[in-house]
C-alpha cells in the first residue's frame, strides 16, 4: 500500500505545499510573534474507492486506519497503540442527564495518548531515512518518543529540565534515550534546533519560539 497524502496545508492561511519536512511551520504567514503549523492533505476520492463504512466495523487499532495516515504502512513503527476503550462513567454523567464515556488512553503502550502521535511521527522518520529522533519534553512525550525510537532501532535524545522528577527521567532512559537536562525551558529548544539544523535530527515535537506545535505528521 502507498500513502494517500498529496500535500500539506497551513491551518491558518491555507497555503499549500508538497509533502516535505516542515517542522518550523508555514513560512507564508510566519512572523516574529506568530507561526502556524501545517497538516496533511489526503486524496479522499481514492480512499473512498477502497474502503466503505462497513470497513470500519473490523478496525481494532490505529494502524487499521492506515489510509488516513501520512506514511506508508510498510514503515509502520507500532507497539499496539490505539484501540483504547471508552469507559462508561454513570456517576459523573448522571447529574447533567447525559451518558458520559471517558476514553482511557492510559492503556496505550507508554500510558499516554502521545503514543498515537509518536507512532506515526517515528514511522515517517523511518520512511524518510532519519537516523536520530529528538524531543524537548518534561514527561509523556519524551517517554513515548524514546519508546518508539527504540522500537525502530533508532537513537533518541530527549531534552528535558533539571527539575523533572527522577522517576520521569528513569522511564525515559529505560526506553533507551539519552537525556540532556537544562535549567531553563527555552534552552532545550535552542540546543534541539541546533542539532536538527546541523545533524538532521528528526523532531517529534516543538523546538520553535513562538511554538509551532507538535510534529505535524503525528
Amino acid at each position: 500500500m502507498t500513502t494517500y497524502i498529496i500535500g500539506l496545508k497551513c491551518v491558518f492561511c491555507g497555503e499549500e505545499y508538497a509533502d516535505q519536512p516542515m517542522f518550523e511551520g508555514c513560512p507564508s504567514c510566519k512572523t516574529k510573534e506568530f507561526v502556524s503549523n501545517v497538516v496533511p492533505i489526503y486524496d479522499y476520492d481514492k480512499i473512498a474507492k477502497i474502503i466503505s463504512r462497513k470497513s470500519f466495523e473490523n478496525y481494532k487499532d490505529m494502524w487499521s486506519y492506515a489510509e488516513f495516515l501520512p506514511v506508508d504502512i510498510k514503515y509502520a513503527v507500532t507497539l499496539g497503540e490505539g484501540g483504547t476503550p471508552l469507559v462508561e462513567c454513570p456517576t459523573l454523567g448522571d447529574g447533567d442527564g447525559i451518558k458520559l464515556y471517558i476514553k482511557d488512553e492510559s492503556q496505550n503502550p507508554t500510558w499516554s495518548f502521545k503514543d498515537r502521535l509518536c507512532s506515526v511521527a517515528v514511522s515517517k522518520a523511518v520512511e524518510i531515512g532519519a537516523k536520530k529522533i529528538t524531543i524537548a519534553s518534561t514527561g509523556n512525550h519524551g517517554a513515548s518518543t524514546a519508546a518508539y525510537a527504540g522500537r525502530a532501532s533508532l537513537d533518541s535524545v530527549v531534552f528535558t529540565l533539571e527539575s523533572v522528577p527522577e522517576t520521569m527521567k528513569i522511564q525515559i532512559g529505560a526506553y533507551g534515550a539519552k537525556i540532556l537536562a537544562t535549567k531553563e525551558p527555552k534552552d532545550r529548544w535552542v540546543l534541539m534546533k541546533e542539532c536538527i539544523d546541523k545533524f538532521q535530527w528528526y523532531p517529534t515535537g516543538n523546538y520553535m519560539d513562538p511554538p509551532v506545535g507538535s510534529n505535524f505528521y503525528g
